[in-house]
């Protein structure tokens, strides 16, 4: 079901993302999501990477999604406001499958290293 894939993301992603949070672990959530708080890269420039490539996501809550501000919900639990800024919401639906899933942790993982190295990039070449 949408739970065993929204824990077969979290998984993927917790191993393929270095310092990936998973937020709400435990806690009570409708069926289907699966949230993040990735350090150092913004959630709008994540989210614009994955649309590039074909995989749709959110920022924060879906009260506030399209938000550019940090996560309230995040800050709320207690995060602070750089792991908030890097909030990412992924949801399953009927048509999900495994593979979905696996791509999506894939194309995950490769955004957030090529943001990851661009932000290391243009602070080396500022610091210069």
């Amino acid at each position: 079901g949408q739970d065993a894939l929204c824990a077969r993301l979290v998984a993927a992603v917790a191993l393929q993302v270095p310092g990936a949070i998973i937020t709400a672990l435990g806690a009570p959530k409708a069926a289907g999501f699966a949230t993040f708080a990735i350090p150092g890269v913004r959630s709008d420039v994540l989210l614009a990477a994955l649309d590039m490539d074909g995989v749709e996501a959110s920022a924060g809550s879906a009260c506030a999604s399209g938000a550019p501000l940090p996560s309230h919900v995040l800050r709320a639990m207690g995060y602070p406001d750089d792991l908030a800024a890097g909030a990412l919401r992924c949801t399953t639906g009927r048509s999900t499958t495994s593979a979905d899933i696996d791509m999506a942790a894939s194309v995950i993982a490769g955004a957030v290293g090529r943001i990851r190295d661009r932000i290391g990039a243009n602070a080396t070449a500022v610091s210069r």
